[in-house]
């Protein structure tokens, strides 16, 4: 006998069964948008903490900025620029914030200014080494991001003599710090002007990858500007602080 889908309940009045499909197609009916909220807001919450936990804590921020360009890919079976350069870094910078670990976060920024240099590269390689020269607009736009217009954590960079010249005044205020007076009793450096070192005149400059830059190059450490001040002081100072603890090991690196 088919079994009947009004049950009697008080007073002998039938009531309806209603089978599970029914039951979740009702509740999604009046409650889907609570539940789509729901989820989103669950998954926000699950992004945000896999971001916050897997956040590197960097030792040090660099820039390079320059017509060098620090090679990704072996050569000669030889060990890749960057990956070089990180390792000096690394056992340069040492263990700033005291995590266990040292991480060093390197920005390699290949730019060249005169069109002449670029036709030069391309000539002396018969032609095999082509400048990608929308690459070197864009590096250009993010190294004067990086040192004027935003906040960051990159406060010193190893930069060309022509690059320092086009971005040491903004207004006719100094964008980067006065170094004259750390390195006035260190033996050997040597100052392109009193807000920039030469690279290779200090000790650190022998390092395997440092050793490979331009001779052109200068230390220079980025002053923190008011707008950063603005946005958030104390993550700007203690940047600035720490460059300027890497630019002193530098000086001293035996």
């Amino acid at each position: 006998m088919e079994e009947n889908r009004f049950d009697k309940i008080d007073g002998g009045v039938p009531s309806p069964k209603i089978n599970t499909s029914e039951k979740f197609e009702n509740f999604w009916y009046y409650h889907k948008w609570h539940v789509l909220v729901g989820i989103g807001i669950l998954l926000l919450v699950v992004i945000c903490a896999v971001q916050i936990f897997s956040r590197k804590d960097y030792d040090a921020y660099i820039i390079y900025a320059g017509q060098y360009e620090v090679k990704r890919t072996s050569e000669n079976n030889d060990a890749p620029m960057y990956s070089t350069m990180i390792s000096s870094l690394t056992r340069l910078v040492g263990d700033i914030n005291e995590d266990g670990e040292t991480l060093v976060s390197f920005k390699d920024l290949f730019i060249m200014l005169s069109l002449e240099d670029i036709k030069e590269i391309e000539k002396e390689s018969d032609g095999k080494d082509s400048v990608n020269t929308a690459l070197v607009q864009q590096n250009l736009q993010s190294f004067g991001d990086l040192i004027i217009t935003t906040y960051d954590k990159y406060y010193i960079s190893f930069v060309s003599t022509e690059l320092y010249e086009k971005y040491k005044e903004v207004d006719g205020v100094s964008v980067f710090d006065d170094l004259s007076g750390y390195v006035k009793d260190v033996e050997g450096v040597k100052l392109y002007d009193t807000h920039s070192v030469y690279l290779n005149s200090v000790a650190a400059s022998k390092l395997p990858g440092l050793s490979s830059l331009p001779d052109d190059t200068l230390i220079v450490i980025k002053s923190v500007s008011d707008a950063a001040k603005y946005w958030s002081e104390k993550n700007s100072t203690e940047a600035h602080d720490e460059a300027l603890e890497i630019f002193i090991r530098m000086l001293n690196y035996k």
